[in-house]
């Protein structure tokens, strides 16, 4: 059973405390034998998305600089937290996250027809602000061995409506029916392990390069390190194409 957010609680972090302490009334996990172990915190997480209020609101407004060198873990286990704080230390998977394709895209208006134009800047830019934000969400939830459920896929996609709600343009599959971001989201895991997980690093073509370590991260490298092995079961590792 995957639980996600009562009202009340922080759609976007999953945040928990009550007003300074005080109110305070969490989630618990659900009570009788048939549950136990059988429940999955499930938040969902759009920290570059929301607030936006209202319906078919405009395209948010970044730069590649702006994204580039976001770290989101803090606010991943922020999200994670409630899983131990009151839940009994369930499995977390975030049951649903991305990000939009539509950064800073505008309309302007035919002299002629009066009809609205899109100006698909994102699209002319190759997704740069969407592919860093994905390499930065993706990079943060490799760190804390993060489940996660990608939003979206839609074959529906359209460049003027989106995902045909609401103007929202998530779908990893664009207009054209083809990719958008691959680079970004497309990553090896680690699918299964035979003992505890250590650590866990891809760098994507959208890796920041920290000049302060003195050589280059090598591109596409991809590693995962675990200890204490506890099966003999293999170790199974998903690589894209």
């Amino acid at each position: 059973i995957f639980i996600e957010h009562a009202t009340g609680l922080n759609v976007i972090t999953g945040g928990y405390g009550g007003l300074g302490g005080l109110w305070e009334d969490p989630m618990e996990h659900p009570r009788g034998p048939e549950l136990k172990n059988r429940v999955v915190w499930a938040p969902h997480y759009y920290p570059d998305i929301y607030p936006t209020p209202g319906f078919n609101a405009e395209p948010r407004r970044f730069t590649a600089e702006q994204v580039r060198y976001r770290n989101y873990e803090p606010k991943i286990r922020e999200a994670m937290g409630l899983a131990k704080y009151s839940l009994g230390n369930i499995p977390t998977v975030f049951g649903e996250f991305g990000t939009y394709f539509n950064y800073n895209n505008t309309y302007t208006r035919d002299k002629d027809t009066g009809n609205l134009k899109l100006v698909n800047k994102s699209k002319a830019d190759n997704y740069i602000v969407s592919s860093h934000i994905f390499n930065n969400y993706f990079e943060a939830m490799e760190r804390v061995f993060a489940s996660r459920i990608l939003w979206c896929y839609s074959s529906e996609n359209t460049e003027t409506h989106g995902d045909l709600w609401n103007r929202e343009d998530f779908s990893v599959l664009g207009p054209d029916r083809k990719p958008r971001s691959e680079l970004a989201w497309s990553r090896p895991y680690a699918r299964a392990l035979a003992g505890k997980p250590v650590s866990t690093y891809f760098h994507s073509d959208f890796h920041y390069f920290d000049p302060a370590k003195g050589t280059a991260n090598a591109k596409r490298e991809f590693m995962v390190r675990y200890a204490s092995k506890e099966s003999s079961a293999p170790t199974e590792i998903f690589v894209p194409k």
